[in-house]
């Protein structure tokens, strides 16, 4: 584990393993050693970067600080910087996949390949705004009724009925993971993370926000 404070973030992070940098960005109420299980199942031959995105997991952010995708993104690029990696192979889930987007579009210099998971590319003007208006919703929810209410309620969403393959002692491990957050974070990054009057477009050999 180690730790990086620069500016308004005490960014916690975990870097395993040897080789061709690899970092991996979680999904939200996630945290970086949600990757672990993958990280097993992989050879060697590769360095894992883990982060604990801006509100969640062991990362604190200053009162009042951003929460944006640009303030995650300078938070890699300072991360990438201490540990001396000039360009990494980019995998981001869900949320984490919305970032390593924003990342390929702003600073494609710093990234080498790009993969992502449960992302798109952006939602058409209407549609960003029915997104922002759930998300402030869910934020909403998870100060009001705190962190615990929230994640059972997160946690019966149909998009996760498939954990329950896993069986019981898995759904437990999910749940205490989800539970080392805290409400004001998720409901920070839930704010941050959606930004109005951008999406992004690819065309051959170029990403670019619009």
């Amino acid at each position: 584990m180690g730790i990086l404070e620069e500016g308004d973030v005490r960014l916690n992070y975990e870097v395993i393993g040897e080789g061709s940098p690899v970092t991996l960005l979680h999904g939200f109420t996630q945290s970086g050693r949600s990757w672990h299980e993958v990280i097993s199942l992989m050879p060697p031959g590769w360095q894992w970067v883990l982060p604990d995105l801006r509100g969640h997991g062991a990362t604190h952010v200053r009162p009042g600080a951003a929460y944006t995708m640009e303030a995650c993104t300078e938070d890699l690029v300072n991360l990438w910087d201490r540990l001396g990696i000039a360009r990494t192979h980019l995998v981001g889930y869900s949320m984490g996949g919305r970032l390593a987007l924003h990342i390929a579009a702003t600073r494609p210099e710093r990234i080498l390949s790009l993969l992502t998971v449960g992302a798109h590319a952006g939602l058409d003007e209407e549609a960003r705004e029915g997104r922002r208006r759930g998300d402030e919703a869910l934020a909403q929810r998870i100060e009001s009724e705190g962190l615990e209410a929230f994640v059972d309620y997160w946690s019966r969403l149909p998009l996760f009925e498939g954990l329950e393959r896993r069986g019981p002692a898995f759904l437990a491990q999910v749940r205490a993971a989800r539970m080392d957050n805290h409400a004001a974070g998720l409901a920070g990054s839930l704010r941050g993370s959606v930004r109005a009057g951008w999406r992004i477009v690819v065309t051959i050999g170029r990403i670019a926000v619009q």
